[in-house]
């Protein structure tokens, strides 16, 4: 059977309840434990189609007399379609993919 509750068992309830949320109220906050932050995404990179002589310098980390040297030599080959010197991805790989012994074509 059900026991009911009486008027003292209800205000005994009432003050641990009381008592409970003031504890919780007045303890102190648990710092939370720092995010750390975003970082950046990187960004897509899609590979490019033609190069400039300075993002050619920048991409190989070589300078633009080596660049021009590279194109006398006939290692790597300038788009004349255009007024910049533009140079193919694939002259570029070609370039990268020579044996030493085709570096100094006699």
């Amino acid at each position: 059977m059900a026991r009911t509750i009486s008027d003292e068992d209800t205000i005994a309830i009432a003050s641990e309840v009381v008592n409970l949320l003031a504890r919780r109220i007045t303890a102190p906050t648990v710092p939370q434990p720092a995010r750390p932050p975003e970082l950046p995404r990187p960004k897509e990179v899609t590979p490019r189609l033609a190069y400039t002589v300075k993002q050619l310098t920048e991409e190989l980390s070589i300078s633009r007399c080596s660049i021009y040297r590279l194109e006398q030599r006939g290692l790597l080959k300038a788009n004349p379609a255009l007024r910049t010197k533009l140079y193919s991805r694939a002259s570029v790989d070609r370039l990268l993919a020579l044996s030493e012994s085709d570096w100094n074509p006699k």
